[in-house]
């Protein structure tokens, strides 16, 4: 059998798809779990799992107002350690050979989109993936969604915005006030 992966960005959404998509056994793992059921498995992040660092884990030792913004050739996904056993568990479940399709479930917009892309590209997930936009947890607004999410192909957010975006955040935005400050 095959089973499509349901991710979302928290446990309480998590829930309330499963029992939606009829995944309701609950599958124990270390001191978390996941649900599985009707070619469905249905888990969450916990939030932000990875970041793309500071200057110091690219080699930058020092810096100064002159050489912002940092930017270096290629960004990394560092995951944040306090997360380990839900990426572990992720891990698992992105590398199973009978899961086929990884679902996008995490919140509406930009900032749940990273959350789901940073996984996937830290897994070097190459399974097809859909969107789910769901922005109420009722069982209809998420039965409703599930229909459209089920019909079409791909549905997902353009991610270089999101990484552009992030750039001068991520490295210099929040060291000017700092330097600036003094």
């Amino acid at each position: 059998m095959s089973y499509r992966l349901i991710v979302s960005e928290k446990p309480s959404v998590s829930t309330s798809i499963a029992y939606c998509v009829g995944a309701a056994e609950k599958i124990p793992i270390e001191n978390s779990f996941y649900r599985q059921g009707s070619g469905y498995i249905v888990t969450n992040a916990l939030g932000h799992l990875f970041c793309i660092g500071m200057p110091e884990d690219y080699g930058f030792k020092k810096w100064d107002i002159d050489t912002l913004p940092i930017v270096p050739e290629k960004f990394k996904l560092f995951p944040l350690k306090r997360y380990d056993e839900q990426i572990k568990i992720l891990e698992t479940l992105f590398s199973r050979d009978d899961v086929t399709e990884i679902i996008n479930a995490c919140d509406a917009g930009r900032e749940g989109e990273c959350i789901f892309r940073y996984i996937y590209n830290y897994f070097g997930c190459n399974k097809p993936v859909k969107r789910l936009w769901i922005s109420s947890l009722t069982d209809e607004s998420i039965r409703q969604e599930w229909q459209i999410c089920l019909t079409v192909r791909k549905r997902t957010l353009f991610f270089l915005p999101v990484l552009q975006g992030q750039k001068p955040i991520g490295s210099s935005v929040c060291r000017c006030p700092v330097y600036t400050a003094f």
